[in-house]
């Protein structure tokens, strides 16, 4: 039993196993970045890309077996180092670049500590000796790395969304970093469980980032479909998404449904006399009550202009107490009125015919003196060619 752990512990084994989870994950992030690049276009998964592309080769080289001359294999394990750093700086770049467009000065900094990579590299291969270790020789590289993710944590941790992982991830790679100088000073590079220890922390390293850029994915997808539902000044649910919704649900034969269709009233003078600042302003604040009060009962929307809507769906909601308490709270907490009219779902009545009768009903109230309730079941025997009244 001894000797099979002994086996599955041996460097070799380990540096094999965490290189070939490493490839994986990376292999994964190389196909995600090719597909958003395909959809989005964002110069950010071009740049990640480059970097993933990087560390593969790095990894790759990792697996095989050279048999080459010493002073050969130190500037071998220069480049390598050389690549790792590269790639580093392109994947933080990158998740910069998901969140934020990189302004000019930053551009700059970011090309600086490019241009230190091949400097830094000219340097360690000046003062290899022919007879160190080939991880030895990489130190200048190792220390420029740790110089780079603390200047990363500066530039980048403040402006993205996900500081506390993100700043993880950089403690995670000065793990790696030190692991790495450890084994140069204790060891001239030799030790086998620092080694190890090294590969194992890359793992972890290159696993929280892949999440980190998930997440941020993620948060992508969210915020364009948002986008796509909702109504960009109020933040209610657009027309669309209503009419879609509400079919939705009387597909499924609820017991009761309502729709309250509000309007703001002189709302052009409103624009004319106070500015389409003061408008629109005024427009959130009733978009905002309008939501409160159907928030756990339906759904609101912004139908087009001034006038909001409200999809009531819920057995024990009642239509009129609650479009009373939208009137009464607008006026009081918004600085205007609004005439209200609305509808209940009969049977084999569709939306539209729902939408219809609640319009009217609200362009009954404005007829007939503005800020008022109505409904469509108590006054549409009243009803006539309506002239509509804004």
């Amino acid at each position: 039993m001894k000797e099979v752990l002994h086996f599955l512990l041996t460097e070799r084994d380990v540096v094999a196993l965490t290189t070939m989870c490493l490839l994986y994950i990376m292999l994964i992030m190389l196909l995600m970045s090719v597909r958003l690049y395909s959809k989005q276009r964002s110069s950010a998964y071009v740049i990640l890309f480059a970097g993933i592309v990087m560390m593969i080769v790095d990894r790759t080289i990792a697996l095989m077996d050279f048999s080459l001359q010493e002073g050969t294999l130190q500037l071998l394990s220069i480049g390598r180092a050389g690549l790792v750093t590269l790639s580093f700086i392109f994947v933080n770049i990158a998740v910069l670049r998901l969140y934020k467009r990189i302004n000019r000065p930053m551009r700059l900094r970011f090309i600086l500590m490019i241009v230190g990579v091949p400097v830094m590299s000219g340097i360690s291969a000046l003062i290899a000796a022919p007879d160190q270790n080939v991880l030895t020789s990489t130190w200048p590289l190792i220390a420029y790395q740790a110089v780079i993710a603390i200047l990363c944590y500066v530039l980048i941790a403040p402006r993205i969304s996900q500081q506390g992982r993100y700043t993880f991830s950089l403690v995670v790679h000065l793990g790696i970093l030190l692991t790495i100088t450890l084994n140069i000073t204790i060891s001239n590079g030799t030790s086998s469980s620092l080694l190890m220890t090294q590969h194992v922390v890359t793992l972890c390293y290159y696993t929280i980032l892949f999440f980190l850029f998930f997440e941020r994915i993620v948060e992508n997808l969210q915020t364009t479909y948002r986008s796509s539902i909702t109504d960009g000044l109020t933040g209610l649910y657009n027309r669309r998404y209503m009419h879609q919704r509400m079919n939705q649900f009387i597909a499924g034969k609820p017991k009761q449904v309502s729709l309250i269709f509000c309007d703001i009233d002189n709302f052009k003078r409103l624009n004319d006399t106070k500015g389409h600042l003061f408008a629109d302003e005024v427009l959130k604040t009733v978009a905002q009550i309008v939501r409160e009060e159907v928030e756990d009962i339906g759904l609101a929307g912004r139908f087009g202009g001034e006038e909001i809507i409200a999809f009531i769906a819920h057995r024990k909601a009642k239509p009129p107490v609650i479009a009373e308490s939208i009137r009464s709270r607008i006026e009081a907490e918004a600085g205007v009125t609004i005439s209200i009219g609305y509808s209940i779902l009969r049977p084999k009545m569709s939306i539209d015919q729902l939408v219809k009768e609640a319009d009217e009903a609200m362009y009954y109230s404005k007829q007939n003196g503005k800020n008022r309730v109505s409904c469509y079941g108590e006054i549409k025997h009243l009803l006539s060619p309506i002239k509509h009244i804004k």
